[in-house]
């Protein structure tokens, strides 16, 4: 059964009453969610809509969570970060997409080198920053620890991706820095 709700069409699922969107659980109807559970701006949607083109940031995050779905379908939950990070640089680089992994970060302080450095696991395309885990549950702290290398490596877009989920989908999160 079709019905058009809110401009757009939907269908009728199992008879357990719930309508969903022609994109199923990819995308909650009218929401503006991706399948990494994330929100797209209405700035984003304008500027597609207004000039044809997506941030090269969101091009490269498709691609990062689309390799690390088939990954995450290959080997499933349960095996050591590096594993995956491993896997999903191979999937990346296969699909043509520039690969940075154990990218080391020098840690400035007002101006001055501290000698200190950060190791980022991933540097897509040169724009989007991963960062593979494989844990019970995404901490909050890894999304801080992600926002600070965003803003010391002066990216705007990182992904945060538990491979240990039954669902893939879980487990992927956007983070944003000045955008």
């Amino acid at each position: 059964t079709r019905r058009t709700r809110g401009g757009r069409t939907t269908r009728r699922r199992g008879g357990r009453g719930e309508w969903r969107g022609h994109r199923g659980d990819a995308e909650d109807a009218g929401s503006g969610e991706d399948i990494a559970g994330t929100r797209r701006t209405q700035k984003d949607h304008a500027m597609k809509e207004q000039t044809g083109i997506e941030k090269p940031e969101n091009i490269i995050a498709g691609h990062i969570i689309r390799a690390a779905i088939e990954v995450h379908r290959e080997l499933g939950p349960g095996l050591l970060e590096s594993v995956y990070q491993t896997c999903l640089g191979k999937e990346l680089q296969s699909a043509g997409m520039d690969v940075q992994r154990e990218l080391v970060l020098p840690v400035y302080y007002k101006g001055e080198k501290t000698g200190q450095i950060l190791r980022i696991d991933m540097l897509v395309g040169g724009l989007v920053i991963v960062e593979v885990k494989s844990s019970i549950e995404l901490a909050p702290l890894f999304s801080i620890q992600l926002h600070t290398y965003l803003r010391i490596a002066d990216k705007r877009l990182g992904i945060l991706i538990n491979f240990n989920v039954p669902v893939l989908k879980d487990g992927i999160r956007r983070v944003v820095n000045q955008l």
